[in-house]
């Protein structure tokens, strides 16, 4: 296993991810908010979709799952979540 960080350059993003990764933490890192995993890159890759919802704003919440919670430059309050293929 290693730990890799992937950014989040947009509120929503596509990444290809090894099966079975295990979502750690989400903080931001030089002005940009980033998620690390745990991931075998032995494993075969998935594409999954992760979007940012600040608070305030109203959105469906199907399909969708939680991972966290962070703040960004002390003034937005920003939430993670992955939208689950059904």
């Amino acid at each position: 296993m290693t730990i890799y960080k992937y950014p989040l350059t947009s509120n929503k993003i596509k990444y290809a991810l090894p099966l079975g990764v295990k979502f750690l933490d989400i903080q931001v890192q030089r002005a940009i908010p980033c998620m690390w995993f745990e991931v075998d890159l032995s494993k075969d890759k998935e594409d999954r979709l992760f979007c940012l919802i600040p608070t305030g704003v109203e959105f469906d919440d199907t399909g969708m799952h939680y991972l966290g919670t962070f703040q960004e430059e002390e003034t937005f309050v920003m939430h993670l979540y992955e939208e689950i293929r059904q």
